[in-house]
């Protein structure tokens, strides 16, 4: 069928190359609910790189993405199409009439022209069910992907609480000073972390990782052969001092 539309198209690039070609640069209008913006986000995360993903719910408000979060909690997995379901229960209503007329014939009392019909019309219902499931078969496992994704955009979208498994990832970037100020900045102008943020932070970091990592070598090693730690960690206590001139005075 693809083969047969691009021929008429007068083409012979395929539609997959020809994506690849554009890099997956397909713009949609935007979705009016949010069951088809999910929608939309869980087809973007399955051709985009994660980083580039992020980058774009990055810039959406929060109440968008509280909303896609709700639909998400409200639907984990990707909903099937309505012709599926409807497929599917034709085929099993099908299938099974079928297998009942063959068990039927067998133990019918009727002459052998009569149980020949039975087995033909029998097997005919069988061919008729096994159609439509073998095509939501193949239709759910070209869909495989897109299943996958829903739940990578779901954590996209989904806060940073304690049911997150990114939130102790994105603790130990804040650690970093590139990470907190990301953190503080998004906290004040948006609203709460999200697992984009985790992404787009671990993404920071590592970009200030890098910059370390092109100091020439001499200054590296005379820091490191400081005296004194690298980081100012503060003034020690004075309590130790003090607890051990009175252990010398008692002991005088």
């Amino acid at each position: 069928m693809s083969l047969l539309s691009r021929f008429v198209n007068g083409s012979l690039v395929s539609s997959e190359r020809l994506m690849r070609a554009r890099e997956f640069y397909a713009p949609v209008p935007p979705a009016t609910d949010t069951a088809r913006a999910f929608a939309y986000w869980t087809e973007r995360a399955s051709v985009q790189s994660e980083l580039a993903c992020a980058r774009e719910l990055a810039g959406l408000p929060d109440a968008e993405l509280q909303a896609l979060e709700g639909e998400f909690i409200h639907c984990q997995n990707r909903p099937a199409p309505g012709w599926v379901r409807v497929a599917n229960i034709v085929g099993l209503v099908l299938l099974g009439i079928g297998l009942l007329g063959l068990g039927g014939q067998a133990l019918a009392d009727v002459t052998s022209r009569e149980r020949l019909a039975m087995q033909l019309m029998s097997m005919l219902l069988v061919f008729a069910g096994l159609l439509p499931l073998a095509a939501t078969s193949l239709f759910a496992f070209k869909a495989l992907h897109l299943d996958l994704s829903h739940g990578v955009a779901g954590l996209y979208v989904g806060q940073l609480n304690e049911q997150h498994p990114w939130l102790y990832k994105t603790l130990r970037l804040t650690n970093h000073a590139a990470g907190e100020d990301y953190r503080r900045r998004t906290r004040d102008e948006r609203g709460p972390l999200r697992g984009i943020d985790y992404i787009l932070m671990r993404e920071l970091v590592r970009f200030e990782e890098s910059l370390e990592a092109l100091r020439p070598a001499r200054l590296v090693a005379e820091r490191v052969q400081l005296p004194t730690p690298a980081f100012d960690r503060g003034p020690s206590e004075p309590r130790l001092i003090a607890v051990r001139a009175a252990a010398r005075t008692r002991g005088s």
